[in-house]
């Protein structure tokens, strides 16, 4: 959930085994996921973004650790705030949270 008071736009990923989870090329061994946030000034086109990711991880039946991603932009912004969570080459919007 974003909190918009401390600036911080959280991903959490229960455990999941990766080969039941990701839909990956032939050849795949390993992943990683990466996430971003975004406070964006619409009006001035301005933008403050954080990114951040988890380590490369292995392609496999075992079972992950749970993963905690953080981004950080500006506390208590009057800008809408934007969260997207990615992995291999999709991208999903997760959660905005407007003024």
């Amino acid at each position: 959930m974003i909190d918009r008071a401390a600036g911080s736009l959280p991903i959490n990923i229960p455990a999941f085994v990766p080969l039941n989870m990701i839909a990956a090329p032939g050849g795949t061994t390993h992943f990683k996921i990466v996430s971003a946030g975004a406070e964006i000034d619409f009006e001035n086109e301005v933008f403050i973004s954080a990114n951040s990711e988890t380590a490369v991880l292995p392609w496999d039946a075992n079972l992950t650790a749970v993963i905690d991603l953080v981004n950080a932009v500006t506390p208590n912004s009057a800008h809408p705030l934007f969260l997207r969570n990615g992995s291999f080459n999709a991208l999903s919007l997760v959660a905005i949270s407007g003024v």
